[in-house]
């Protein structure tokens, strides 16, 4: 999305920006957290390295992420007090950050933080090799086009499906080591 079409669509409904921006960033510091549990699926050595790695990758990204979309208050706040250009100006400037490149590329790692968490719970035998096919083929699919709601929309879903075959898999471990 242009930058000044970002400005402009967060400035166009504050409502909607004061309810999705804590969402968002509740949502992705939930993540963030729920990603640390993976490796106790872990038994023994095969596996825990890559899975605690992953988990730890993913971590700082979704925790990163999370800090970013607090971001759209002040995107949102420029939009609606100053002009568009001097606005889209501001936007840019903050974003040619040196500082912000380096939080842009945590962010990128934390992306593939979950793909090295299927990897070390496919090489444990928690899941299936099969489960890395939907992450990474929703990962691959949403880099190589521009964003669209709809077509994203269905990526994070297909992107979903591996994080919740994990999430069921610690809840059935807790569920097992309660009754056991």
């Amino acid at each position: 999305m242009a930058p000044a079409d970002y400005i402009a669509s967060l400035a166009r409904d504050p409502g909607q920006t004061a309810l999705s921006a804590p969402l968002l960033h509740y949502g992705n510091l939930a993540l963030g957290l729920a990603w640390l549990a993976a490796p106790a699926l872990v038994r023994g050595v095969k596996g825990r390295i890559p899975t605690v790695v992953g988990a730890l990758r993913s971590a700082l990204g979704l925790v990163t992420v999370a800090g970013f979309v607090l971001y759209d208050f002040w995107t949102g706040g420029i939009g609606r007090e100053l002009d568009a250009g001097t606005a889209e100006s501001l936007f840019e400037s903050v974003n040619g950050s040196p500082g912000l490149a380096v939080i842009g590329i945590v962010t990128v790692l934390g992306l593939v933080g979950p793909l090295v968490d299927y990897l070390g719970l496919a090489r444990a035998g928690v899941t299936s090799w099969w489960l890395l096919v939907p992450a990474v083929a929703a990962l691959a699919a949403s880099a190589s086009m521009d964003f669209s709601p709809l077509p994203f929309a269905a990526f994070a879903l297909v992107g979903a499906i591996p994080a919740v075959v994990v999430g069921t898999r610690l809840i059935q471990r807790n569920r097992a080591e309660a009754t056991a």
